[in-house]
């Protein structure tokens, strides 16, 4: 998978210069330009993206998309804590424990500061 990733990535700009292409043109071609590239079987790859795809690709990333936006994601990155979204979204650990230990000193109250089973004089 991360093969195909990066081969994808490496060729995005080629991919997007065919735009005069059509879909039903553009799926052989890619197929085999990734066929070649990868190793693969060209007929294999053609039918993951044509109207046939046994994993329902199209379909699988249309939920996707609406369930995040459904979620309140509208980009990237999006992160959440406890279902708030988040304004800003840290780059970092330690952002990401700053956030997380005001949330939980805000929700963490303890019942008493006695402890339990301290010896009486």
């Amino acid at each position: 998978m991360d093969e195909y990733r990066n081969y994808c990535y490496a060729n995005y700009a080629n991919v997007l210069s065919q735009t005069t292409m059509s879909l039903d043109a553009f799926v052989p071609w890619w197929s085999a330009q990734v066929a070649q590239a990868l190793n693969l079987d060209q007929a294999t790859l053609e039918s993951l993206y044509g109207p046939n795809d046994v994993y329902n690709t199209n379909q699988t990333v249309r939920e996707f998309w609406k369930y995040a936006c459904n979620s309140g994601v509208s980009g990237t990155p999006t992160a959440f804590v406890n279902q708030i979204p988040l304004d800003s979204v840290p780059m970092s650990v330690s952002g990401w424990m700053e956030i997380l230990n005001t949330v939980y000193a805000s929700q963490y109250h303890p019942v008493s500061t006695t402890k339990l089973n301290t010896p009486q004089n």
